[in-house]
């Protein structure tokens, strides 16, 4: 199955939800989540060194001591901390050599060994970088499985994460879809900040001109998100289910 058979072959149709458990939280059964892309080895693909991780420095014997006996879980705080900083290393290294040699398949082999590969994997805000290169290498259907990756792990924010899925669906011309996943990303947005209702509107007017709709339905989805915003209720599953209602009064007024 293609990454975008997910929904209905009409892109102005939004495909169903399945309800979740825990409504404060994303819903791993939902038909927006495939299973996560794991990268294959193949003799075309850039080969990855292993991960060289500097033996520590100490800076005293008490230090040492300390890492020796594991006191109060220093060796393990340490150890962890070297091979974080190692793999970022490894991914800003990737980055530079991308900007010289505009070779995709490196950067992107390396990313992926250190966001998906790597057990644990780097934590660091630029693990959504690999979408970025996914997407300029054409790879969407990666890029998608990728961000529901990342949504499993909580290894990104939410809204972070619903924006970049928003416009994987607005490149696929999916107009409704794109404008849920947005609605979702600006809730998640509100659950620390005030809801950006003006940014939001310039986000999702694009996909709303292609399904013909006006100013005034634009603004009843803003309303839709300031009142659960309002209300303290971040259900990504209550959205959804008042988006639709929404969306299926509009269709049956054509």
């Amino acid at each position: 199955m293609g990454l975008f058979d997910l929904f209905k072959k009409d892109k102005n149709i939004p495909e169903k939800k399945l309800d979740d458990k825990n409504a404060e939280q994303p819903d791993a059964t939902n038909p927006y989540i495939v299973k996560p892309y794991v990268p294959k080895s193949s003799a075309t693909q850039p080969t990855v060194k292993k991960l060289s991780v500097p033996k520590p420095k100490f800076r005293n014997k008490i230090e040492k001591e300390m890492y020796e006996k594991n006191i109060e879980g220093y060796r393990d705080s340490l150890d962890s901390l070297n091979y974080q900083n190692a793999l970022l290393e490894r991914v800003n290294a990737a980055q530079e050599r991308y900007k010289n040699n505009n070779d995709l398949d490196a950067v992107i082999k390396e990313l992926e060994f250190a966001f998906i590969e790597s057990d644990p994997p780097c934590r660091t805000s630029q693990c959504m970088d690999l979408v970025k290169y996914y997407c300029k290498a054409g790879q969407n259907n990666k890029a998608w499985s990728y961000l529901n990756h990342l949504l499993m792990k909580k290894a990104a924010s939410l809204e972070s994460i619903r924006f970049e899925q928003a416009k994987l669906l607005k490149k696929e011309k999916k107009w409704a879809d794109a404008i849920e996943m947005y609605m979702l990303g600006y809730l998640a947005t509100s659950n620390r900040i005030a809801f950006p209702k003006e940014k939001f509107i310039k986000d999702v007017k694009s996909s709303a001109n292609k399904l013909g709709w006006d100013d005034n339905t634009v603004n009843h989805l803003a309303q839709i998100i300031e009142k659960q915003s309002k209300g303290k209720n971040f259900s990504e599953r209550s959205l959804s289910q008042d988006y639709r209602k929404y969306y299926d009064s509009l269709n049956k007024n054509l």
